[in-house]
């Protein structure tokens, strides 16, 4: 086929372009990243602002590990944990979140919600307290035998916490003591100073700032080190529309978790700017450390843990979430295709 003289000068012109930059490769590659970023809008994260499960998220986004990923991230709003953080996904539409472990397995589980389980959160119980008044005479975890002690909501975190830790203690058992639910940290330190109840979760920064009020009785690390306090649940339809959507935001989220672990003193600053919780660096370096954040003990990098899938298992028996001697069907509700291949371990 004969070429005009205009397709002819069109072809040189282009040709002269890409030596300019090298290669005919390179200009793909520039079209490649041209492409619009997928706009994920909103994210809800289990008490994002208030503790640090939205951190890496925070620091992807203030990096900008989210835009080299082709993902457009909104605002991490927040929730009181619990099943508050589901009902925000389910009923706002939401693609995806982070959520207590417990909660966004029962959803799947139970109510047979059109999610899957796509990566790990928080696999420890970090910095997780129950305090008492400085004047109590509750010594050790067994004085709270015949005693009340809260949790924050039903599903929560907190809730399956102290169950796992009467149950690993020596010497007490879950029904040796009331649990009930304040609806939130700071309601249940209330509880606390008004004499209602014997000793009241926290946690840090809240034990940073107004721990002093306060003596610990027990760290919920000390019974139960491997835990997950939270997963990242998709919707289905999400997924299969836009799996490498899913990737991107996965990888933007473990390149947080590394630059938190590299660059503590950044992650601090992060971690201030986006909260009000965090008055001072100090207190952001202490909260950093007292969660084990730093050492690496608290975030997961996407990859489901065995022990911490256990634990999650044992503590939703043991809350009555699920009958004794259930096996949850991990391998059904969580699809790993979304995490780097060499994080992926083999379920049952």
């Amino acid at each position: 086929m004969k070429l005009s003289s205009d397709r002819r000068e069109f072809l040189k012109a282009t040709i002269g372009g890409l030596a300019v930059f090298g290669s005919a490769d390179l200009l793909e590659t520039k079209f490649a990243y041209a492409k619009e970023p997928y706009n994920l809008g909103d994210i809800t994260i289990t008490w994002a602002g208030v503790q640090p499960f939205y951190l890496p998220c925070a620091v992807a986004k203030e990096k900008g590990f989210f835009d080299e990923e082709g993902v457009k991230v909104g605002k991490f709003f927040t929730s009181k944990g619990g099943s508050e953080t589901v009902r925000n996904i389910m009923d706002g539409g939401l693609p995806m979140g982070e959520c207590s472990a417990d909660s966004a397995t029962m959803a799947i589980l139970k109510r047979k919600e059109p999610f899957k389980l796509v990566a790990g959160g928080a696999k420890s119980p970090g910095s997780i307290v129950w305090v008492v008044r400085p004047d109590s005479d509750l010594k050790k975890i067994q004085d709270l035998k015949g005693k009340t002690i809260c949790f924050t909501t039903a599903g929560s975190v907190s809730e399956a916490v102290a169950a796992l830790v009467l149950k690993a203690a020596p010497g007490i058992e879950p029904g040796d003591v009331k649990r009930i639910a304040s609806g939130g940290m700071g309601a249940g330190l209330t509880l606390l100073e008004k004499g209602e109840i014997d000793a009241a979760f926290c946690s840090y920064p809240t034990m940073a700032i107004k721990g002093a009020k306060y003596r610990v009785l027990f760290y919920a690390r000390d019974f139960v080190p491997d835990y997950f306090m939270s997963f990242w649940m998709a919707r289905e339809s999400f997924l299969k529309a836009q799996p490498d959507v899913m990737r991107g935001f996965l990888r933007a989220r473990a390149r947080g978790v590394k630059f938190i672990l590299e660059n503590p003193q950044e992650a601090g600053k992060i971690f201030m700017k986006t909260t009000d919780d965090i008055p001072t660096m100090e207190v952001a370096m202490e909260t950093l450390k007292h969660e084990g954040i730093l050492s690496g003990e608290y975030y997961s990098d996407n990859r489901f843990i065995k022990k911490g899938l256990e634990t999650v298992e044992e503590g939703m028996i043991v809350v009555g979430s699920i009958v004794p001697n259930t096996k949850i069907p991990w391998a059904e509700i969580i699809d790993q295709s979304y995490i780097d291949p060499g994080k992926r371990i083999k379920l049952s």
